[in-house]
């Protein structure tokens, strides 16, 4: 069925620009055309940006040797993700081999004093049983001093002993645990992203030595969002944002804007906008692009429409205002925010108006057949 749609030029429009859709009352119902009434209302919305992830450069966790030796095995790589207790590094620890010597030699005297103590525990039992006979008192005298000189030998040994057992404890930490009686291993206190490695296989290593790994602690992140200059001043601190993941759809994880820099990149007319993110459930990894919706500062005034009425016409945004029952003005607007469905409209519309909501788009399309230099 044809519409009797006509598209004509208002000679008496209150504005020069507004271009009239004619549509008979018969076809309105055909066209699908539905309207609502312009309110004076304000809206903060968001701004959407794109942004990336860092690592929170507080939260470095910087490792280093205990012994001192040289490097067997490099295990992990700048970037690699780890978890605690993960291997690291391998060295050949020349402390801990020396330690582990002493503690052997510290194991082998105590043995021996053991011996010596058990042995002159013996003469000393029988020199009671043959005290006043077969030997004499002063031999059993003798023997008692003998023992208690073999107990305390017994007792330094194992004094000796325990302070070798507690320094081989020293090669054991959060970050270092020992393999054998020569190798110690670099291990990851916690779980992160290896930031850098500062050594190689054959260096030598000591307590004295640089970080041999530093992890990144993912815990928290910072998601930095990049933001046109013009958009940055209608953001503030303590506003809240919204990171959503690539590819989802629904969601988001959700924080507070920690920061606005000052300074505005001069090609892109972008500056950066921080926020510190929980990352406890381990989603954001160092370097991914994410995108962000950062919630105004402050709420824009202006007449509230639905978000679907607005149409592109030459590159403008353009509402249909309905004048009369089969009249739909073309009217170039300014938009504000949106929210939820909602837009305001900062200039170009008055309270009031009857703009159309559903079929809009029809009414743009009669206007391109007739005015094809009014499309998109």
């Amino acid at each position: 069925m044809a519409l009797s749609c006509a598209v004509i030029w208002h000679a008496t429009a209150a504005r020069a620009e507004d271009r009239v859709v004619k549509v008979d009352v018969a076809a309105l119902k055909t066209l699908g055309i539905e309207t609502a009434v312009a309110k004076d209302g304000a809206l903060r919305g968001h701004i959407t940006c794109p942004a990336y992830i860092e690592s929170d450069p507080r939260k470095v966790v910087r490792i280093r040797a205990t012994g001192e030796g040289r490097i067997s095995r490099v295990l992990v790589y700048p970037g690699q993700i780890v978890k605690a207790g993960q291997p690291l590094i391998e060295y050949h620890d020349h402390m801990l081999e020396q330690v582990s010597q002493q503690l052997q030699g510290a194991q082998a005297a105590v043995e021996e004093a053991k011996a010596a103590r058990d042995e002159a525990a013996l003469a000393a039992q029988r020199g009671h049983i043959l005290s006043g006979g077969a030997l004499a008192h002063g031999e059993v005298q003798r023997r008692e001093t003998v023992l208690r000189h073999a107990e305390a030998l017994v007792r330094e040994k194992t004094a000796t002993l325990e302070g070798y057992r507690m320094r081989m404890g020293d090669f054991t930490s959060p970050t270092e645990r020992t393999v054998d009686r020569s190798v110690s291993q670099i291990v990851a206190p916690i779980g992160g992203v290896v930031r850098s490695i500062n050594t190689a296989m054959g260096e030598g290593v000591s307590a004295d030595s640089l970080p041999l790994v530093e992890i990144d602690d993912l815990s928290t992140v910072w998601v930095v969002s990049q933001v046109l200059d013009h958009d940055a001043q209608r953001l503030s601190t303590g506003a809240e944002q919204v990171t959503m993941l690539s590819g989802a759809t629904t969601g988001g994880i959700h924080s507070t804007i920690n920061s606005i820099d000052s300074h505005v990149d001069p090609q892109t007319r972008q500056l950066l906008v921080r926020s510190l993110v929980d990352n406890s459930h381990d989603a954001l990894r160092p370097g991914t692009l994410v995108t962000t919706e950062l919630d105004a500062a402050r709420a824009v005034s202006g007449e509230i429409v639905p978000s679907a009425a607005l149409q592109q016409m030459g590159g403008q945004s353009t509402l249909f205002v309905q004048t009369a029952p089969d009249r739909y003005v073309a009217r170039q607007v300014t938009v504000g925010p949106e929210e939820n469905g909602q837009t305001v409209i900062t200039q170009g519309l008055s309270r009031g108006d009857v703009v159309v909501t559903q079929g809009s788009f029809a009414l743009k399309s009669q206007m391109m057949l007739v005015s094809p230099d009014g499309g998109t």
